[in-house]
């Protein structure tokens, strides 16, 4: 008896949908057999055919990604976040044009072999004519998110794979690009529910950073439902020239104001009157356009005053209802606007803060986010503004914890006397937040974040004095991780500038995970004391005051409207976490069950992933983060097999394990040389 091959029996089951015949168990969805009609009739491909997918050489590819190029300054930051949350399940991060080509690539080196076999390659071409039924192929010629998983696939070749894709639009709302995330992986625990998750809020965040980046030179108004998530997925975004016209209006800002008015068509792109204005003030439009529905945005948009105030909430145009947060972004040139150098890294999690985009090597980003706090814990704190208070976003960070308050009004008067500021913390504590919070409630101006590690002394010195030419604030990203050569060249370019004044020196505030004594061992003296001028120290998560409140905000805000029957005793189990990796762990956790469970008792499924993590964490927590001396002894031997078994269980992902025990992945890297953990693949 012969019996046919996976391919073959693949084959057939896509003729016998085409044919009409006996219905499979699980017929494909309508999107999915209407694409392999097109296939069958309009492309004449066979599915049983083998072809390896067609990967362009360098030079080939040159031609496609040059286009590209002022998307992928934008998009790759934001891309980077996307993979981390990808990376331990083995899925790899594709972004490609309307030709179906795959201009940036995000993999796993152990993956490389693997993934370049199946065509999930730097320079693959995934158009529908040539691979049938695929996530990019089939999003291009229908502009839908979707997945094609597994045996959705056309061709047999490319059954194994699971790929969710979704559309990317440019400022003017044309499709422009796709992002795909794939895997040649099983679907283990809901791994595709949550894949499609990060890519619909990955999308919506790459479409609004081009929108901010394509308006940089204007006041750019961003609209949140509310206060407490001010996650850039969730804003909605007007552009207004000189005059306070309307010249650019986002989908979701056209959909928002038309669901807070009904009545009311979604404004023109160029409907507002001239604004008046204060003498040397930047203000919102006047009401009186012409049409009557733009009127009625043109009234409400004249309440807005001065948009230097910053930060408030509005009334919605409607006049009734829940009332929406406003952040005013000025243009790049002469106002607020928050950059970034390099290629800091983001929030460890798809609801912090966004970049946008790069020009001349200023990479714009989103203001500063407060993370999600509830109204109660806002109240506790927005009266701390005077008298050496803490201001609106700088307080909606610190909550109720007492430690974090007395952070902030230290940090206050650190950066109101040009004192340079040190912030330590674990992983996840919001360092990087908190900077960004005490520089949008300050002096304002451009705010630079500059990310060092592994950049040589020239580039080293570019940075700086581009950051120091233009910042009001420099936020230098863990000064703890930085090579010798590295800190020679900062310290020679903030010497120069030593000689302004410090009313013309930019706010230096520095990050670092180590405790101040473990950071004066590996930073010079001469440069530490020039960034340390004073020192606060974030508290982890484990130990906050609020952190109750804070997690209920956290689990609030990811959960969205869906119900949970045991939250308090959800919120409960949670707070009682050690939570090493601190918010970053959290939220990726939350995240993790809301995508994978089925049903509204949650709390059972937050205790087993709690009870993992403590128990992966142990043999290691709390000794780890210190530098075990390179000798031998039963210490130096136990911490040597316990990280080999973390690593082993983990499947040799040193991401996953440096978030499991809240460390970076370069503290890891540097723990395997010392103890020579190699993994499987890259044995001899």
């Amino acid at each position: 008896m012969v019996h046919a091959t996976p391919a073959t029996a693949h084959a057939r089951h896509v003729e016998t949908c085409l044919d009409g015949g006996r219905k499979p168990a699980l017929p494909p969805r309508a999107l999915i057999i209407d694409s392999w009609k097109r296939c069958a009739s309009q492309y004449r491909l066979d599915p049983s055919k083998s072809e390896r997918t067609r990967i362009l050489t360098s030079s080939e590819l040159k031609d496609f990604r040059e286009p590209m190029s002022p998307l992928m300054r934008i998009a790759r930051p934001i891309l980077e976040d996307l993979y981390r949350h990808l990376e331990p399940i083995g899925y790899c991060v594709l972004f490609t044009d309307l030709n179906g080509v795959a201009f940036d690539f995000l993999n796993h080196p152990s993956l490389d072999a693997e993934h370049r076999t199946a065509g999930l390659y730097l320079g693959s071409v995934w158009t529908e004519e040539t691979e049938g039924t695929n996530g990019v192929g089939t999003c291009i010629v229908t502009g839908r998110p979707l997945t094609v998983h597994r045996t959705d696939h056309f061709r047999s070749k490319n059954a194994d794979l699971s790929c969710t894709v979704a559309p990317v639009f440019d400022p003017d709302g044309a499709f422009a690009a796709v992002l795909d995330v794939s895997t040649a992986r099983p679907d283990k625990g809901g791994a595709t529910r949550y894949a499609e998750h990060l890519v619909d809020v990955t999308t919506r965040r790459l479409t609004n950073a081009w929108f901010r980046e394509r308006h940089r030179d204007r006041w750019v108004l961003r609209l949140f439902p509310d206060s407490e998530n001010l996650d850039p997925a969730r804003e909605s975004l007007l552009a207004l020239d000189h005059d306070g016209a309307v010249v650019g209006i986002s989908d979701t800002a056209r959909r928002l104001l038309a669901d807070q008015r009904p009545a009311m068509a979604p404004p023109g792109r160029r409907a507002l009157a001239a604004a008046s204005r204060r003498k040397g003030e930047a203000r919102g439009p006047a009401s009186g356009g012409a049409a009557t529905t733009d009127a009625a945005l043109s009234t409400w948009l004249s309440a807005l005053g001065t948009l230097h105030d910053g930060p408030r909430h509005l009334a919605p145009p409607s006049g009734t209802g829940r009332p929406l947060y406003l952040i005013p972004m000025a243009p790049a040139r002469g106002g607020r606007r928050t950059v970034v150098v390099g290629s800091a890294e983001l929030d460890d999690s798809l609801d912090a803060h966004a970049g946008s985009a790069t020009s001349a090597g200023l990479t714009a980003k989103s203001d500063p986010a407060a993370m999600a706090v509830p109204a109660t814990r806002r109240a506790a704190t927005d009266g701390m503004a005077a008298d050496g208070g803490v201001a609106s976003l700088l307080a909606a960070f610190c909550g109720t914890d007492p430690q974090l308050i007395d952070a902030a009004r230290l940090a206050r008067r650190a950066r109101d006397g040009g004192v340079p500021l040190l912030v330590t913390g674990e992983t996840g504590t919001g360092k990087t937040s908190f900077a960004r919070a005490l520089h949008a409630d300050g002096r304002g101006g451009i705010l630079v974040e500059v990310a060092l590690a592994g950049r040589d002394a020239a580039e080293t010195e570019r940075l700086i004095a581009e950051a120091l030419g233009s910042a009001a604030t420099i936020v230098l990203d863990d000064i703890g991780e930085l090579p010798d050569a590295t800190q020679q060249a900062l310290l020679r370019q903030l010497k120069r500038r030593e000689a302004d004044g410090p009313a013309r020196r930019p706010m230096l505030v520095s990050t670092a995970q180590q405790p101040v004594a473990a950071l004066q061992s590996v930073v010079r003296p001469d440069l530490f004391f020039r960034l340390a001028g004073a020192h606060v120290a974030l508290p982890p998560l484990r130990t906050r005051r609020d952190r109750a409140a804070l997690i209920e905000a956290v689990l609030g805000e990811l959960a969205g409207d869906r119900p949970i029957a045991d939250r308090t005793r959800a919120v409960a189990t949670l707070a009682a976490a050690p939570w090493p990796g601190n918010l970053h762990e959290l939220r990726s956790i939350i995240s993790l069950v809301l995508a994978t469970g089925d049903d509204e008792a949650l709390e059972p499924v937050f205790r087993e992933f709690v009870a993992a993590e403590e128990d992966a964490v142990r043999p290691l927590a709390g000794d780890f983060g210190r530098h075990p001396s390179s000798g031998s002894g039963p210490i130096v031997e136990q911490a040597i097999d316990d990280l080999e078994q973390l690593l082993v269980s983990n499947h040799w992902c040193v991401s996953r394990v440096a978030r499991l025990l809240g460390v970076d992945r370069s503290t890891i890297h540097r723990r395997m040389n010392r103890f020579n953990l190699v993994p499987p693949q890259r044995r001899a």
